[in-house]
C-alpha cells in the first residue's frame, strides 16, 4: 500500500512539472455522469458450496473538472478532480448469528440471518490518463488513479430467525456511518421481543460497529486507487460523451475489521483477509474548452 500511495504522489509531483512547461498548452473542461460501481473479491459460503454473500452494482453520481495538458495535436495528458460516489449492496442469506442487546445483557444466538445493505462511498477523486484522439472525434485513453474517502454510509435491514430461545423472527433496521459509528452502538431500546419466554426491549436499530465490543479504524480504507481506460466520443469540437472502466488496485477493506457474518470463533467475531476490489463502470457526458 505505501509503494502505491508513493507513486501516486510521484506521478502528482511529476503532473506538475509537466503544466508548469506546458502552460501555453492548457485547456479545460466538465463532466458529468454516472458510475456502475461493484466488488470484485471472495464470498462467504457453506461447506456444501452454498454462497451466503452476494454484492449487486449500484448506479452513482460523478461530476469532475477536468485539466488537458496538450502534448501534440494527437496526444493529451488528461488529469480530472472528481467527486465521486461508490455505490453497492450487498447482501448475506444463510446460517449465521444474532448479537442482541438489552439495556443490560447482550444475548448471543445462533440461526439465520437475511441481510441487505446499500452502501455508498464518496472519494475525491484524481485520475490521470494519457490519450489519443482519432479522425478528430474520438480520444482513446488510459491511466491510474488515486482517490480518498470522504464519507461512507449504508442504510438496509436484517432480519433473524430461527434463534434458540427467541420467539418469532427479529428485525433491525441498518443505519452505518463507517467512520464515525462506535464499536456497540445501539439507537434506544424501543422494540419488544421474547426472549426464554419473558420480555426484552432491544433497540429497533443499530449502526456499522454494533456486534463489536472494540476497534481502532472504520471497515473502509482511507486511500484507495487503480488502474483505468477508455474513449470520448466528441460530438462536435467541444462536447463529448463517454465510456470508461476502471479496475481497483488495493483491498478497500481492513482486514482487522472486515468480519465474517457465518458464525463466531468461542464468542467472538472472526475476521478475514479477503482482498475486495472496486470494479466500475462510468458513463458521462462533457464539455471541453
Amino acid at each position: 500500500m505505501q509503494q502505491i500511495k508513493y507513486l501516486v504522489i510521484t506521478a502528482l509531483l511529476f503532473l506538475s512539472a509537466l503544466v508548469s512547461s506546458q502552460a501555453q498548452n492548457i485547456s479545460f473542461g466538465f463532466k458529468a455522469g454516472l458510475s456502475n460501481v461493484s466488488i470484485d473479491g471472495p464470498l462467504e459460503s457453506t461447506s456444501s458450496g452454498m454462497e451466503l454473500e452476494s454484492y449487486k452494482a449500484n448506479r452513482a453520481f460523478i461530476l469532475s473538472l477536468l485539466l488537458n495538458v496538450n502534448l501534440t495535436d494527437e496526444f493529451t495528458l488528461l488529469t480530472e478532480f472528481m467527486y465521486n460516489q461508490k455505490g453497492y449492496n450487498y447482501s448475506y442469506k444463510g446460517p449465521s448469528y444474532a448479537i442482541l442487546r438489552t439495556p443490560d445483557t447482550k444475548y448471543t444466538f445462533s440461526g439465520n440471518r437475511d441481510m441487505s445493505i446499500n452502501i455508498s462511498n464518496t472519494y475525491f477523486q484524481i485520475p490521470v490518463s494519457l490519450s489519443y484522439k482519432l479522425f478528430n472525434r474520438i480520444q482513446l485513453q488510459g491511466g491510474a488513479y488515486g482517490s480518498l474517502l470522504v464519507s461512507s454510509t449504508g442504510a438496509g435491514r436484517v432480519i433473524y430467525s430461527e434463534l434458540a430461545e427467541v420467539i418469532g423472527e427479529v428485525e433491525q433496521t441498518l443505519n452505518y456511518n463507517y467512520r464515525s459509528n462506535k464499536p456497540g452502538g445501539v439507537a434506544p431500546a424501543n422494540q419488544q421481543i421474547r426472549i426464554n419466554n419473558e420480555p426484552e426491549l432491544i433497540a429497533s436499530q443499530v449502526n456499522a460497529y454494533h456486534d463489536f465490543e472494540e476497534k481502532d479504524k472504520g471497515l473502509f480504507r482511507t486511500f484507495d486507487a487503480g488502474l483505468h481506460a477508455g474513449l470520448n466520443l466528441f460530438i462536435n469540437q467541444s462536447l463529448f460523451v463517454g465510456a470508461r472502466y476502471s479496475h481497483g488496485l488495493m483491498d478497500i477493506t481492513r482486514n482487522s475489521v472486515d468480519h465474517s457474518y457465518q458464525g463466531l470463533d468461542q464468542g467472538k467475531l472472526r475476521f478475514s483477509d479477503d482482498d475486495d476490489r472496486y470494479s466500475a463502470w462510468e458513463f458521462t457526458i462533457g464539455f471541453s474548452f
